[in-house]
C-alpha cells in the first residue's frame, strides 16, 4: 500500500532514494505508530516496519543516546508484545531483546519502559507445558544478573 511505502521510506535510514528524514518527523511517526499498534488489527499491519524501527532504535539509543526516541520505540514494542499475533516478531527480532536489555541498565523512565517490555516477554514466552521459554529464560537470567550487579555496586 502507499501508506506502507511511505512508512518504510521515511523510517529506513539506509534508503537514499529520498532526502534523509529529520529525527523530529521520525519521532512523531513512531509516536503515531505506537498509538496505532494498540489496536490488534493495526499491530498486525505495522509489524511489517519492525526492522526499520529496530534500526532507528539501535541508532537512537546505542549511538546517540536519544531517550525520547528510545522510549517511544519501547512503547511500540510493548504494544506489539501485548498482541499474540505480533509478539513473536518482537521476541524473535534480530537483536531486539538485547537492545531492550541495554536500556534496562539506564534507570529512570527509559529503564522502566524497558522493564515493562521484558516482563511482557517473560510472561508471554512460554512452552506448551507453561514453563518459561528459551527467550524468557534468557531475559530472566540477564535481569537478575543486572540486579545483582547493581546491588554489589551499591554495597
Amino acid at each position: 500500500s502507499d501508506m506502507m511505502q511511505f512508512l518504510k521510506r521515511t523510517l529506513d535510514p539506509n534508503d537514499y532514494s529520498v532526502a534523509p528524514c529529520c529525527d523530529d518527523l521520525k519521532l512523531e511517526l513512531i509516536v503515531w505508530l505506537g498509538e496505532l499498534s494498540q489496536d490488534k488489527e493495526c499491530s498486525c499491519w505495522l509489524v511489517n516496519v519492525l526492522d526499520y524501527i529496530h534500526r532507528i532504535f539501535t541508532q537512537s539509543f546505542v549511538r546517540r543516546k536519544d531517550d525520547d526516541m528510545s522510549i517511544e520505540i519501547l512503547f511500540f514494542y510493548e504494544q506489539l508484545l501485548l498482541h499474540e499475533e505480533t509478539r513473536f516478531q518482537v521476541i524473535g527480532g534480530d537483536g531486539v531483546i538485547d537492545a531492550i536489555l541495554l536500556c534496562l541498565e539506564e534507570g529512570s523512565i527509559l529503564g522502566t519502559a524497558a522493564a515493562k517490555c521484558l516482563i511482557l516477554v517473560e510472561d508471554c514466552d512460554r512452552n506448551h507445558d507453561g514453563s518459561l521459554g528459551e527467550v524468557g529464560c534468557y531475559v530472566r537470567e540477564k535481569r537478575f544478573a543486572l540486579t545483582n550487579e547493581d546491588e554489589l555496586l551499591d554495597s
